[in-house]
């Protein structure tokens, strides 16, 4: 009677799912505040958590389903001892279906699921005296009964589970679990639930018991055979939003857990599901109008759907190199450069380049996709052109050539001269004529005034090339207003940054930049972006260039000092030694120099 007795009060008024009293909301509300704010000793925390948790089991299934006070419920979860937690699972358990498929309650089951093994792994296995049994109530169950218990509804389920929006994620948490393998929030939980709970003190970055594994091996076979089963069951699978992410889930875990079942995983999705299929039939009847136009030929559907792509980028994560290849040559040989200018599938291009770790294989892949970059640019695909860059980095290949081919789709390779211009032209994304608006001539004098996020990106690729000697000249052929305009952008700072700790970069080059910016340390100093700047370049610089900052900063340095970011600046560069005690500041910046060199050795 007392569960019904706290759901009638909890229900409010209207008796609606979900609506509360003022009352019942301003409880939780009162033990959200008292979590956060703290208790002065143990022993308060264990009266209150008690008090709460055996509220919560009176009414918790009702309360987890009101969108304000289910949020509260997690937070307490997350407090909660080990018997705590089990106390209430036994009390949600009596309505296990509704709290997987209620769209606030299947959040706190999230959770729970979540935090059950640490209760199983403790040393009396989540029973205590608050799971004693009463006269006339069920037998109390231990942490692990009820882990198996949520575990057989969602097989039991399995079907009906993975297409239901809320139920989706208890079996994404299951797989988590039974596999002890933590998986990326973005996957586990929706966008919405990842923004309304930035706020709340809750941890879901969990490292799960690795015994999880061992234990509950049996589990995680049979759940994967149900879900490869409904995978060549259920139509449009793939693209579907919902199921989606229980398959990425699955194979997530199992690369972690036992990479010969999720190669055997892949396997069965590959030869025996749709998801490489090429027939339109499998698009949904929503689909057929946005994602029909965008089909490419003999290409497999999915990999240009807008959901049925990442699972096509999960796969090419979590197989094997051998594999990977054998799909490239299956699927993408001779249609990249199609793929790389679909607004969709050139997400999977770009996750195949950067799993790419052959230099034999890199170099077949980069033989179709040179030919396309001005294409590709032009579409404005730059996370392919990034990508590729950063496997001929990583790779140390075809970098000449790259770099040619670069030089050639943003039209200053001929003549000459306009070489020299290759970095401005990267960073704002433009080609030769538009930058200069070669048709007006009254446009000569152009001035760099922002970085594109992907200019600057590749640009910092570029700077690490083993020859970036084209590219650094370019770069300190800025004008001295647009290197410091650079170094006050969130973005370009970045590039200012990598050029001074580039290893390929000369030491000329870098007291050219420093000798170069010396005018305007003052207002980088006292500028947010710009401080940074100033002290990422005085970590890399030399002795030489340190003076030649630290000349600078002394000539304002009261201005400096009194400025809420110059003030750190004036700190770190020593600046009130360096005017009152030179000496000991040169000595100083040498024994600080030896000491990151030594660093670095080790």
């Amino acid at each position: 009677m007392a569960l019904k007795a706290g759901a009638d009060r909890a229900r409010g008024k209207s008796g609606r799912v979900g609506r509360l009293s003022e009352q019942v909301i301003a409880y939780y509300r009162n033990v959200e505040e008292k979590l956060r704010a703290g208790f002065e000793n143990d022993e308060e925390k264990e009266a209150m958590m008690s008090n709460v948790v055996e509220q919560l089991c009176r009414e918790g299934t009702v309360v987890s389903r009101n969108q304000t006070v289910s949020k509260i419920v997690e937070v307490i979860l997350n407090a909660a001892s080990p018997s705590q937690l089990t106390h209430c699972a036994n009390a949600f358990s009596t309505e296990l279906k509704m709290m997987c498929t209620d769209r606030c309650a299947s959040y706190v089951m999230q959770t729970l699921v979540l935090l059950l093994p640490k209760a199983i792994y403790t040393d009396n296995g989540g029973v205590s005296p608050l799971n004693r049994d009463e006269p006339g109530d069920d037998p109390k169950k231990t942490a692990r009964q009820l882990l198996e218990e949520i575990v057989a509804l969602c097989c039991d389920n399995l079907e009906d589970f993975i297409q239901h929006s809320y139920a989706s994620h208890i079996v994404r948490v299951i797989l988590q679990v039974l596999s002890g393998v933590s998986v990326p929030e973005s996957i586990i939980r929706s966008q919405v639930s990842r923004d309304t709970q930035k706020d709340k003190k809750i941890d879901r970055d969990l490292e799960l018991p690795s015994q999880l594994k061992i234990d509950y091996s049996k589990n995680l076979i049979q759940m994967r055979k149900k879900i490869l089963k409904c995978c060549r069951s259920i139509p449009e699978i793939f693209s579907n939003h919902v199921t989606v992410p229980v398959v990425q889930t699955l194979l997530l875990v199992l690369k972690s857990s036992s990479e010969k079942q999720c190669l055997k995983c892949v396997n069965q999705l590959v030869t025996k599901t749709t998801l490489f299929s090429t027939d339109t039939s499998q698009l949904s009847m929503d689909d057929d109008t946005t994602q029909q136009k965008g089909v490419i030929k003999n290409v497999p559907l999915m990999f240009t759907h807008v959901v049925g792509s990442r699972l096509i980028e999960t796969i090419i994560t979590v197989v094997s190199e051998e594999k990977r290849w054998e799909i490239f040559q299956d699927y993408f040989k001779g249609k990249i450069c199609q793929l790389s200018n679909h607004p969709t599938a050139n997400f999977i291009v770009q996750k195949l380049v950067s799993c790419i770790f052959d230099k034999e294989q890199f170099d077949e892949a980069f033989s179709e996709l040179k030919s396309s970059f001005e294409d590709i640019l032009a579409n404005e695909r730059f996370g392919v052109i990034l990508k590729t860059i950063e496997a001929s980095r990583r790779l140390e290949t075809k970098q000449d050539k790259l770099l040619k081919r670069l030089l050639k789709a943003f039209h200053c390779s001929e003549p000459g001269e306009r070489q020299i211009k290759i970095v401005p032209l990267l960073l704002n994304l433009t080609t030769y004529e538009q930058y200069f608006n070669t048709e007006d001539e009254s446009c000569k004098d152009v001035t760099l005034s922002s970085v594109e996020y992907h200019g600057s990106l590749i640009v910092q690729q570029l700077l690490q090339f083993k020859k970036s000697t084209s590219i650094s000249e370019s770069l300190i052929d800025l004008k001295a207003q647009e290197l410091k305009m650079m170094s006050c952008d969130q973005c370009g700072s970045h590039v200012i940054d990598v050029f001074v700790q580039s290893k390929s970069t000369g030491d000329s080059l870098k007291f050219q930049l420093y000798q170069k910016m010396k005018p305007f340390y003052t207002e980088m100093a006292c500028h947010k972006n710009g401080s940074r700047t100033l002290d990422n370049m005085w970590v890399a610089a030399s002795l030489d260039n340190k003076t030649i900052m630290a000349e600078a900063l002394a000539k304002q340095a009261d201005k400096i000092q009194s400025d809420r970011f110059g003030r750190f600046v004036f700190r770190n560069c020593g600046i009130y030694h360096f005017i009152n005690k030179k000496s000991e500041w040169k000595n100083m910046q040498t024994n600080n120099t030896k000491k990151r060199k030594l660093f670095e050795d080790l």
